[in-house]
Protein backbone atom coordinates (compact mmCIF):
# COMPACT_ATOMS: atom_id res chain seq x y z
CA UNK A 1 0.00 0.00 0.00
CA UNK A 2 3.22 2.34 0.87
CA UNK A 3 4.55 1.28 -2.46
CA UNK A 4 1.40 2.21 -4.05
CA UNK A 5 0.95 5.51 -2.51
CA UNK A 6 4.38 6.71 -3.61
CA UNK A 7 3.54 5.96 -7.00
CA UNK A 8 0.34 7.44 -6.99
CA UNK A 9 2.19 10.35 -5.71
CA UNK A 10 5.28 10.48 -7.81
CA UNK A 11 3.19 10.15 -11.12
CA UNK A 12 0.87 13.29 -9.57
CA UNK A 13 4.22 15.13 -9.24
CA UNK A 14 5.72 14.51 -12.47
CA UNK A 15 2.00 15.20 -14.50
CA UNK A 16 2.40 18.73 -12.43
CA UNK A 17 5.99 19.03 -13.76
CA UNK A 18 5.00 17.86 -17.28
CA UNK A 19 2.40 20.85 -17.19
CA UNK A 20 3.97 23.60 -15.39
CA UNK A 21 7.30 23.38 -16.28
CA UNK A 22 6.94 24.06 -20.04
CA UNK A 23 4.31 26.98 -19.76
CA UNK A 24 7.84 28.57 -17.25
CA UNK A 25 10.11 27.76 -20.64
CA UNK A 26 7.51 29.34 -22.53
CA UNK A 27 7.11 32.64 -20.79
CA UNK A 28 10.95 33.20 -20.11
CA UNK A 29 11.26 32.69 -24.36
CA UNK A 30 8.29 35.03 -24.59
CA UNK A 31 9.99 37.38 -22.03
CA UNK A 32 13.77 36.78 -24.51
CA UNK A 33 15.12 35.58 -21.11
CA UNK A 34 15.26 32.25 -23.11
CA UNK A 35 15.85 30.61 -27.24
CA UNK A 36 12.72 32.56 -29.08
CA UNK A 37 12.30 29.36 -30.45
CA UNK A 38 10.61 27.62 -27.32
CA UNK A 39 8.05 30.42 -27.25
CA UNK A 40 6.47 28.81 -30.78
CA UNK A 41 2.90 27.61 -30.28
CA UNK A 42 1.10 24.90 -32.48
CA UNK A 43 -1.21 26.79 -34.79
CA UNK A 44 -4.29 24.76 -33.68
CA UNK A 45 -4.08 24.28 -30.64
CA UNK A 46 -1.88 27.28 -28.65
CA UNK A 47 0.21 24.70 -27.28
CA UNK A 48 3.54 25.86 -26.72
CA UNK A 49 5.03 22.53 -28.60
CA UNK A 50 8.98 23.11 -28.51
CA UNK A 51 8.48 24.02 -24.94
CA UNK A 52 6.97 20.54 -23.98
CA UNK A 53 9.16 19.27 -26.50
CA UNK A 54 12.52 20.26 -24.75
CA UNK A 55 10.90 19.36 -21.14
CA UNK A 56 10.28 15.99 -22.46
CA UNK A 57 13.93 15.98 -23.71
CA UNK A 58 15.31 17.44 -20.19
CA UNK A 59 13.24 14.37 -18.29
CA UNK A 60 14.04 11.83 -20.33
CA UNK A 61 18.04 13.04 -20.18
CA UNK A 62 17.72 13.29 -16.19
CA UNK A 63 16.56 9.65 -16.18
CA UNK A 64 19.11 8.82 -18.56
CA UNK A 65 21.92 9.91 -16.14
CA UNK A 66 20.72 9.17 -12.56
CA UNK A 67 18.93 6.61 -10.00
CA UNK A 68 15.45 6.71 -8.59
CA UNK A 69 16.93 7.62 -5.28
CA UNK A 70 19.31 10.20 -6.92
CA UNK A 71 16.73 12.08 -8.92
CA UNK A 72 15.02 12.38 -5.95
CA UNK A 73 17.32 13.90 -3.93
CA UNK A 74 17.97 16.42 -6.95
CA UNK A 75 14.35 17.36 -6.62
CA UNK A 76 13.73 17.35 -2.81
CA UNK A 77 16.25 19.28 -2.22
CA UNK A 78 15.47 22.24 -4.57
CA UNK A 79 11.87 22.13 -4.84
CA UNK A 80 11.81 22.28 -0.69
CA UNK A 81 14.35 25.08 -0.58
CA UNK A 82 12.25 26.85 -3.21
CA UNK A 83 8.83 25.88 -1.20
CA UNK A 84 10.85 28.06 2.22
CA UNK A 85 12.05 31.09 -0.25
CA UNK A 86 8.23 30.98 -1.61
CA UNK A 87 6.76 30.80 2.00
CA UNK A 88 9.47 33.91 3.42
CA UNK A 89 7.93 36.33 0.69
CA UNK A 90 4.91 36.48 3.03
CA UNK A 91 6.92 37.97 5.72
CA UNK A 92 8.33 40.20 3.18
CA UNK A 93 4.84 41.71 2.03
CA UNK A 94 3.23 41.70 5.19
CA UNK A 95 6.01 43.86 6.56
CA UNK A 96 5.34 46.47 3.27
CA UNK A 97 1.61 45.83 3.67
CA UNK A 98 1.98 47.23 7.35
CA UNK A 99 4.88 49.83 6.19
CA UNK A 100 2.59 51.66 3.91
CA UNK A 101 -0.44 51.21 5.93
CA UNK A 102 -2.48 48.87 3.99
CA UNK A 103 -4.00 45.71 4.77
CA UNK A 104 -3.05 42.45 3.86
CA UNK A 105 -4.75 41.31 0.80
CA UNK A 106 -5.09 37.65 2.07
CA UNK A 107 -5.92 36.19 5.70
CA UNK A 108 -3.24 33.74 6.79
CA UNK A 109 -4.83 31.58 9.51
CA UNK A 110 -2.32 31.49 12.02
CA UNK A 111 0.24 33.68 10.50
CA UNK A 112 2.91 34.39 11.06
CA UNK A 113 3.87 31.03 13.65
CA UNK A 114 2.20 28.57 10.77
CA UNK A 115 4.33 30.44 8.11
CA UNK A 116 7.39 30.38 9.98
CA UNK A 117 6.28 26.43 10.98
CA UNK A 118 5.97 25.54 7.02
CA UNK A 119 9.74 27.47 6.80
CA UNK A 120 11.70 25.56 9.60
CA UNK A 121 9.84 22.20 8.22
CA UNK A 122 10.97 23.34 4.84
CA UNK A 123 14.55 24.12 5.78
CA UNK A 124 14.90 20.74 7.84
CA UNK A 125 14.43 18.74 5.28
CA UNK A 126 16.51 20.65 2.77
CA UNK A 127 19.43 19.70 5.93
CA UNK A 128 18.50 16.36 6.06
CA UNK A 129 18.55 15.89 2.21
CA UNK A 130 22.38 17.82 2.59
CA UNK A 131 23.52 16.18 5.29
CA UNK A 132 22.38 12.31 4.06
CA UNK A 133 22.77 12.48 0.47
CA UNK A 134 25.28 15.43 0.01
CA UNK A 135 26.68 14.82 -3.05
CA UNK A 136 23.32 14.09 -5.10
CA UNK A 137 21.64 17.41 -2.94
CA UNK A 138 24.58 20.01 -3.88
CA UNK A 139 24.30 18.25 -7.63
CA UNK A 140 20.47 19.27 -7.49
CA UNK A 141 21.07 22.52 -6.26
CA UNK A 142 24.20 23.38 -8.44
CA UNK A 143 21.93 22.48 -11.57
CA UNK A 144 19.63 25.21 -10.27
CA UNK A 145 22.54 27.87 -9.75
CA UNK A 146 23.54 27.01 -13.39
CA UNK A 147 20.63 28.92 -14.06
CA UNK A 148 21.87 32.60 -12.75
CA UNK A 149 24.91 32.97 -15.30
CA UNK A 150 22.32 32.31 -18.03
CA UNK A 151 20.17 35.14 -16.79
CA UNK A 152 22.88 37.42 -16.55
CA UNK A 153 23.96 36.34 -19.98
CA UNK A 154 20.52 36.84 -21.45
CA UNK A 155 19.39 40.46 -19.51
CA UNK A 156 22.66 41.96 -20.96
CA UNK A 157 21.36 40.57 -24.34
CA UNK A 158 18.08 42.23 -23.18
CA UNK A 159 19.59 45.50 -22.33
CA UNK A 160 18.88 48.65 -24.80
CA UNK A 161 20.63 49.09 -27.98
CA UNK A 162 21.87 45.33 -27.99
CA UNK A 163 21.22 42.47 -30.60
CA UNK A 164 18.57 40.07 -29.56
CA UNK A 165 18.48 35.92 -29.58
Amino acid sequence: MVAFGVAIAAIGFLNQCMLTVPRVYYAMAEDRMFFRWVARLHPRTGMPVMAITLQGAVASAIALFGAYEQILTWIVAVDFLFYALGASCVFVFRHRDRRSGRAAAHGLSGHPFTTAAFVAACAFVVLTSLVHSPGDSALGIAMVLTGVPAYVLWSRRNEPGTSRM
